[in-house]
């Protein structure tokens, strides 16, 4: 039985519940307060501690010069107060050591929760969006242009990791944009060359066509090494030879870049100029140049 029955207005009264006095009703269009609430009045906001705060946090940040066992060291008050505690802890202070582990501890669980919440918000932006692009397909509907794109997102359960192998946002796919653009246009770039490198048995045309592949097939690599560690990419999708992959992958793998071919510009081939030159010596040979005047 609830504890407080209902209030009905009884039948033939004009007063009740939800029914106040026609006469103290308030009419319409007209404010039950007219005057407004008195500057002053309760529920007065504190005042802020900005200033406080602020040179709280200046301070924590305020770089200061400190000595230790490589020399003079530049840091922030924060970290210099941070790392006295753990030295302290590691000599074997035990209030130090319980500060640090309760520092510790309260990190952790900080990330712990930050990087739940980021894995179930992925995860249902995942599931949600694999199925409205799939109902979308089904009534032959245009696909929205989606950032990130469900299919580039992967979810590692055991590890809660979220790993996007394309861009996140549209200045991460200004970025993506530019350098597939370049790696096609490298590797258009050395098929060409390829091409005339097969044309020629001149020692000299193919030294010059070796040298200008030798640096395309560099860059190539410097951008396919990008777009694999940005995005987690594996080697297949930037390169089609099978070695090719292996070079890149280890390339990833140990972290190192690679290695620019010696005695080349660092600067962008010009493959238009180089044709027109490789034309005319190639006509030059078949049209000798006249050597006397004409007439």
């Amino acid at each position: 039985m609830p504890k407080h029955k209902k209030l009905m207005a009884s039948p033939g009264f004009e007063v009740g519940y939800a029914k106040p006095p026609k006469g103290t009703r308030f009419k319409k269009g007209t404010s039950g307060n007219p005057k407004g609430r008195p500057v002053g009045s309760k529920n007065k906001a504190k005042k802020p501690m900005g200033k406080l705060n602020d040179l709280i946090m200046k301070e924590a940040y305020r770089d200061v010069d400190l000595n230790d066992k490589t020399g003079p060291v530049t840091m922030p008050v924060a970290q210099a107060v941070v790392r006295s505690i753990n030295l302290n802890a590691a000599k074997g202070r035990v209030g130090a050591q319980r500060l640090f582990l309760e520092m510790l501890g309260t990190v952790e669980g900080i990330k712990q929760r930050e990087k739940q919440d980021v894995f179930e918000a992925a995860f249902e932006y995942k599931e949600t969006w694999t199925a409205e692009l799939k109902r979308l397909k089904q009534l032959g509907q245009p696909l929205p242009e989606l950032l990130p794109h469900p299919d580039d997102i992967e979810l590692n359960a055991k590890t809660g990791e979220v790993i996007f192998h394309g861009p996140f946002d549209p200045a991460e796919k200004k970025i993506w944009d530019h350098l597939w653009a370049q790696h096609a246009q490298y590797g258009q770039d050395a098929e060409n060359l390829w091409a005339e490198l097969g044309k020629t048995e001149d020692p000299e045309e193919r030294g010059y066509i070796e040298d200008q592949l030798d640096w395309t097939q560099y860059l190539f690599q410097v951008v396919a090494v990008q777009i694999m560690e940005n995005w987690r990419l594996p080697a297949k999708r930037v390169a089609s030879d099978f070695l090719l992959r292996k070079v890149l992958e280890q390339h990833v793998e140990e972290g190192t870049k690679p290695v620019s071919p010696r005695d080349l510009p660092n600067e962008r081939f010009d493959y238009a100029e180089f044709y027109r030159e490789q034309e005319e010596r190639r006509r030059a040979k078949l049209v000798p140049a006249s050597t006397g005047s004409e007439g």
